[in-house]
């Protein structure tokens, strides 16, 4: 039997809203909207320009309409991260309103596979069991998820989302460094109980060799994320001597940079997987940009296509101009 032509796509509508929020989505947005300045203005807005985008035509629905911008705004003036129970590793639900510690994609990080597999699958079971019975002080035994920066664990979707007191947020100062000689020594020390990673850093001497301990350290230091992008990060530090700054994002060398007022610096990878920096005494502004070769390969040969194109139209314009005037005049 044949199939009526519109039966075989499916409704636009559907890829605008595949998930709906639940009991446990919405505990952290009402946890979170509150430290987003203008939060109902930016959801009005988002919600004016969604009247635009053809993608959202066949939501009607005010309330999904809201469901929309709300988690819009919210992922993009925030920056935690949130792991669920159940399959993490193989689910996309938690991903499409939050930053998820899990989810799925066919191609994975050798690292952070390797956190996954010694860690976070341990401290993910740990969270598991006392699930039943649960007590915020049990993440004081998730030092790996604390420093990803775990705020929230979904013990069940139909109820409230559980905070984590002991997430170490988007960067902190370092007073410590923790010297070790090769990669097993550096992943073995990030889960050693006597190193507090919010304090102390684990750098691996074999691969970063000129990262030198604080000869003075701020108590008082500060470091807080400004602006949130997928490709671009700012942030605002304080403090009255250089240390060591750890970012609770995947170090990746090939694409992303770091510029500090402007000047581009050199990283360094910590804690087996997140990123680090020297920052100067005083107040600076830290941006990281996604800059990987390929983009600027192809923007260069994009450019140069481009400016071909141009010279090419313009070389037949005149030539027909040139004909035309020629010809007239014969």
């Amino acid at each position: 039997e044949e199939l009526d032509p519109l039966e075989k796509y499916q409704n636009q509508s559907l890829f605008a809203l595949p998930q709906i929020a639940g009991p446990s989505d919405y505990s952290i947005l009402n946890k979170e909207k509150g430290s987003i300045k203008g939060f109902s203005n930016k959801v009005a807005d988002f919600k004016k320009r969604m009247t635009n985008e053809l993608i959202y035509e066949g939501i009607t629905n005010d309330k999904s309409k809201n469901m929309i911008a709300e988690f819009a705004v919210l992922s993009l003036n925030t920056n935690y991260r949130v792991l669920t129970k159940g399959n993490p590793f193989n689910e996309t639900q938690t991903s499409y309103f939050h930053k998820s510690i899990g989810g799925y994609h066919g191609a994975k990080l050798k690292r952070y596979q390797e956190l996954v597999d010694f860690y976070i699958q341990r401290e993910y079971a740990l969270l598991f069991q006392n699930a039943a019975n649960f007590g915020s002080s049990v993440f004081q035994y998730t030092p790996v998820l604390n420093m990803l920066n775990t705020k929230y664990f979904v013990a069940d979707r139909n109820k409230e989302a559980i905070t984590n007191p002991y997430a170490k947020g988007n960067a902190w100062f370092v007073e410590n460094i923790e010297i070790v000689d090769n990669a097993d020594q550096e992943m073995l020390a990030i889960g050693d109980s006597i190193i507090d990673l919010k304090s102390t850093a684990v750098i691996n001497k074999k691969d970063f060799q000129n990262i030198q301990v604080p000869a003075q350290f701020d108590p008082e230091a500060f470091i807080e994320l400004t602006k949130y992008g997928l490709n671009h990060l700012k942030y605002k530090s304080i403090s009255s001597f250089e240390a060591p700054v750890i970012f609770s994002e995947i170090y990746y060398p090939k694409g992303w940079n770091c510029y500090i007022d402007g000047k581009l610096v050199e990283t360094f990878r910590a804690n087996y997987v997140l990123r680090g920096v020297m920052v100067p005494k005083g107040e600076h502004e830290i941006v990281w940009k996604f800059e990987p070769d390929s983009m600027k390969t192809g923007s260069l040969i994009s450019g140069i296509g481009s400016t071909l194109l141009i010279l090419t139209c313009l070389f037949v314009f005149f030539f027909e101009i040139r004909t035309h005037f020629y010809s007239k005049h014969e």
